[in-house]
């Protein structure tokens, strides 16, 4: 079922080890994912990978703008879990909306009505624009989301003839994969 709030979680320094493995259900004082800014000293992109110390899968640059998911300790080293992060589109903090549900790619067929089990949908806009989230049907816009992006379907509505979906996004749908800790920069850091 779709949890009443969604809270995240926010990096926090000086942990014992014991807490460094933090949840993303945990509360965020300031809400919202974090926004990390890749801070390499040594000037080389930072390695993506798989898991923490894993296979590496990409690279990010400094100057580049992650969404932190959750800690995980590895080896003695703090490990970041991120999305991608886009200011262009919004992707974070839209919460719950409504999105036109013929540029969904979703796992069970979108109908009208609640949902007692929220499931996955992919946005596939064939604009190759990014989607509109909305605060209703056809109303105002809240945000945007990216062709590729994950998000949680829990209802339908029809307005005018066109089938809506109601969702929301869950960052850890969309991660990417872990990074040292040590070099990115958080908003939150700065913050609290």
């Amino acid at each position: 079922m779709r949890p009443q709030s969604r809270p995240n979680t926010l990096p926090l320094a000086g942990l014992a080890a014991a807490l460094l493995t933090l949840s993303a259900a945990a509360a965020l004082a300031c809400g919202g994912n974090p926004t990390c800014t890749v801070k390499d000293p040594t000037g080389t992109p930072l390695n993506i990978r798989l898991g923490p110390n894993e296979t590496i899968v990409g690279t990010a640059a400094n100057g580049t703008q992650l969404s932190f998911i959750d800690h995980q300790e590895h080896n003695g080293k703090l490990w970041a879990r991120v999305a991608h992060f886009d200011v262009a589109t919004e992707p974070l903090d839209w919460g719950e909306g409504y999105l036109f549900a013929a540029y969904l790619e979703c796992d069970q067929e979108i109908t009208e009505g609640a949902y007692s089990e929220e499931f996955l949908c992919r946005v596939q806009d064939p604009t190759g624009t990014p989607l509109n989230i909305r605060a209703e049907p056809g109303g105002e816009i809240l945000g945007s989301i990216r062709n590729g992006e994950t998000v949680r379907v829990f209802g339908g509505d029809r307005r005018d003839g066109k089938l809506w979906a109601r969702a929301w996004r869950d960052p850890s749908d969309n991660a990417i994969g872990w990074v040292f800790d040590d070099y990115l920069q958080c908003e939150e850091d700065e913050a609290h």
